[in-house]
């Protein structure tokens, strides 16, 4: 009667780096025949990506040599059979079971990366004005390592010397802000998110994240000038459009959309149309005598300002100066230096006095000379008179001026008449890149292959055009 062989051992435990290269040993199995048959050994289950060889023979189990394993923990529970050939005569072969525990030890050959980084930007945004802490955002970075080494602790990156303006939890992944926000002051912020694994020899994932300031509506309406003036000869026809008042609001969407009225006169010499803001003669002017009344703009969120109006009603004989061009086109570069001379304009005046004196008007944005960028100086030998440069100009601040200038001539009732003046700023190199951190601190997997992405950086320049694009090398 033949006997039962069996397996010196029912479960072999062993482990392996995830990183154990072609042909490395695993085990030695064996099983014993007291009948003295050969004993055949195999892999019967738990190998289904093929990343085990057995020695049919000798029992030797190792790694396959081609393709390259790849090994995935934590374990592989690899079920071992054993086959004697019948030499010794029966009715049939005999077999045995055993099982192979093949753990795997995790290497830190795996960054963090952040899959939604993508989708991040599109939706992201705070309220300005609100208090620090408000919640922003909470990310998450996912590490294929286990243990320590798939533990992800959450960190940002800043400029040297910059105010953070956000926080993040290390552990939540939770974005914060640190400080209230003015949209007006600066529409969006760019963070560099830092996801690091907890190895002894770390290796780090970066997102770029654009997080956006949205709009309350915590800005008035502002007129380009301080106060509005016009001569008018007093014959001029209802229906007359003369002046065009022009207010802006530095907040956004319908918070931004002026609306213009005007102080109820009577009679109600002049209206205003309340999308361009035109004035104009709705009444008959039967006398010559000053006006006085005021211009509101109100915004989409009811928020309102008022400047004064004034128009003076003429003799139909007094006449005031007029323009050589009523509108003005220069383009200057921002380092322009100051009491440059950049454009002449010139006025002339009908009556038998032909001086006429010359004065921007006081603007209260930036784009109107607020605060002043530009002055004049009269030529008295031709009558015109200078357009120069007062202070520094930088086109990354203000690309463009409207300046008004008043022509009034000299007489009892003196006339005045406006022209426009549009100064274009072109921008120059004046400004150097600069990286959104100064140090960037990242690990490489040793055997990592070529062209393996390390890290990515972020350098920014606030020039526009040719000037503002950034290579890096």
């Amino acid at each position: 009667m033949r006997e039962q062989f069996f397996f010196l051992c029912f479960s072999y435990r062993t482990f392996l780096l995830e990183d154990a290269g072609p042909g490395t040993l695993v085990a030695t199995v064996h099983a014993k025949d007291p009948d003295g048959d050969r004993v055949l050994y195999l892999i019967s289950g738990g190998n289904e990506e093929g990343n085990f060889e057995m020695d049919r023979h000798k029992g030797i189990l190792r790694l396959r040599r081609t393709p390259l394993p790849k090994l995935r923990g934590p374990q592989y529970v690899l079920n071992i059979s054993a086959v004697d050939d019948n030499s010794s005569g029966g009715p049939k072969c005999l077999s045995s079971f055993s099982e192979v525990i093949v753990g795997i030890n995790d290497i830190n050959n795996n960054k963090p990366i952040f899959r939604e980084c993508a989708y991040y930007s599109d939706n992201t945004w705070v309220l300005e004005n609100q208090p620090p802490g408000t919640f922003v955002l909470q990310v998450e970075a996912y590490d294929a390592d286990l243990g320590m080494n798939g533990e992800v602790k959450y960190g940002l990156m800043h400029r040297d010397g910059a105010s953070p303006g956000f926080s993040i939890d290390p552990s939540s992944g939770i974005i914060t802000t640190a400080r209230s926000f003015d949209r007006e002051k600066q529409r969006a912020y760019a963070l560099s998110v830092t996801a690091t694994d907890q190895a002894q020899e770390p290796l780090i994932g970066v997102c770029q994240i654009t997080v956006f300031i949205a709009d309350m509506n915590d800005n008035d309406p502002k007129f380009e000038n301080s106060r509005y003036q016009y001569f008018l000869r007093e014959d001029t026809p209802v229906g007359t459009s003369f002046l065009r008042a022009a207010a802006h609001d530095d907040d956004q969407g319908v918070n931004a959309v002026i609306t213009y009225s005007m102080l109820l006169q009577k009679p109600e010499y002049f209206k205003i149309n309340p999308g361009t803001g035109w004035v104009y003669v709705n009444h008959v002017i039967s006398k010559t005598f000053q006006i006085n009344s005021y211009i509101i703009a109100t915004d989409g969120g009811n928020r309102s300002n008022s400047v004064e109006l004034i128009v003076t009603a003429t003799n139909v004989l007094n006449q005031a100066p007029r323009w050589e061009k009523s509108v003005y086109w220069v383009t200057i570069p921002e380092n322009m230096v100051h009491d440059t001379k950049i454009l002449t304009i010139k006025a002339t005046s009908p009556l038998d006095d032909p001086r006429v004196t010359y004065s921007l008007e006081e603007g209260q944005v930036p784009e109107t000379n607020m605060p002043v960028r530009f002055y004049l100086k009269p030529n008295r030998a031709d009558g015109s008179a200078s357009l120069l440069v007062a202070e520094l100009l930088d086109f990354e601040t203000t690309k463009f001026f409207t300046l008004n200038v008043k022509a009034q001539n000299v007489a009892m009732i003196p006339l005045a008449s406006f022209a426009t003046v549009h100064v274009n700023i072109s921008d120059v190199n004046d400004n150097v890149p600069f990286f959104t951190s100064s140090t960037y601190e990242v690990s490489v997997p040793e055997g990592a292959d070529i062209g393996t992405s390390v890290v990515q950086v972020l350098a920014t320049d606030s020039d526009s055009g040719l000037h503002g694009e950034v290579c890096l090398f």
